[in-house]
């Protein structure tokens, strides 16, 4: 009877330490494989101080710059951050847009990671502090160098249409979940079945 105790402790313990396991890989599993910015949005109009928020969460991070450039001419970043400690959704940056001439404007997320590889994303927004915002919903490219001012208006992408054979990150977690449960119950099985033998052996 005593030898069956020990043998049930044993399998409480083994039970624990597997959770406990699981516990510390699940965050890395679902942690997402690139950055993004999610405020501003692509195409908006911006004045002032602008709040820039995205996701930096991302897995061997290491660190993060947000900068912003021309997006025509010169190709050069200027700094905006930068910062050692990752972001899940939240405020990246306050960009203050009222030093800099108004115009369409390339904005950048770097995500820095331990190996030197980097990882970013970028999106292009008008500064309009000065000028009128213009109504139609698309980004406007600058005029070329004609006698009268003309606006060429860029038209908006088209989404295509997802891909039926990708696996998304939801898919990887309800595998993950599956195979999770998949485990427990075998070894729940077999501990059931260590018991269940050596009772019998004991009779």
């Amino acid at each position: 009877m005593l030898n069956l105790l020990v043998m049930v402790r044993s399998g409480i313990r083994l039970f624990f330490l597997f959770f406990s396991f699981l516990g510390s890989i699940w965050p890395q599993v679902n942690q997402a494989e690139t950055p993004r910015i999610s405020a501003p949005t692509a195409g908006q109009a911006v004045k002032g101080a602008v709040l820039v928020s995205g996701f930096t969460d991302i897995k061997n991070f290491q660190s993060a710059e947000v900068s912003y450039s021309y997006t025509s001419g010169d190709t050069s970043w200027f700094l905006i951050s930068q910062s050692s400690e990752a972001v899940k959704d939240g405020q990246l940056t306050v960009w203050d847009t009222s030093t800099i001439t108004d115009g369409d404007y390339n904005l950048r997320l770097q995500v820095i990671l331990t190996d030197g590889s980097v990882k970013e994303d970028v999106i292009t927004v008008r500064v309009r502090n000065y000028s009128p915002v213009e109504t139609v919903g698309v980004m406007a490219a600058r005029p070329t160098a004609t006698p009268t001012a003309i606006i060429y208006r860029q038209p908006t992408p088209t989404r295509l249409p997802a891909n039926p054979a990708s696996v998304t990150p939801a898919d990887l977690d309800a595998y993950l979940r599956c195979g999770v449960i998949s485990a427990v119950v075998i070894l729940t099985c077999l501990a059931i079945y260590m018991v269940y033998k050596r009772v019998r052996s004991l009779r």
